[in-house]
């Protein structure tokens, strides 16, 4: 029978408070802070690309025929694009919705 020893609130507190300090003044060196800093950076270049593509993709069904500059079979290309990322991003936000949700 093994027993388990509890650390006083004190000694918790100051190793808690240790530990956020060492975090603060050296962030960079943290791995999950590095970690984040690039999931953060994908996250922006991933919607940033989602935005240019749907962008033109919409700019070529309203703007008149004088202002597009993609031939029909680019046109379809990207059309074909714009439509998976719309897509993704629905099954991206049900599968989020509903496994944030079940209980």
């Amino acid at each position: 029978m093994t027993r388990k020893v509890q650390v006083p609130d004190e000694l918790k507190k100051e190793q808690k408070d240790a530990t956020d300090v060492e975090i603060r003044d050296k962030p960079w060196d943290n791995e999950r802070y590095w970690l984040y800093r690039v999931r953060v950076f994908f996250l922006i270049f991933g919607a940033s690309v989602t935005a240019i593509v749907l962008a033109v993709f919409f700019w070529h069904l309203l703007a008149p025929p004088s202002w597009r500059w993609l031939a029909i079979d680019e046109f379809d290309r990207i059309s074909n694009f714009a439509l998976s990322i719309v897509v993704g991003l629905l099954v991206s936000a049900m599968t989020t919705y509903f496994f944030s949700n079940r209980r």
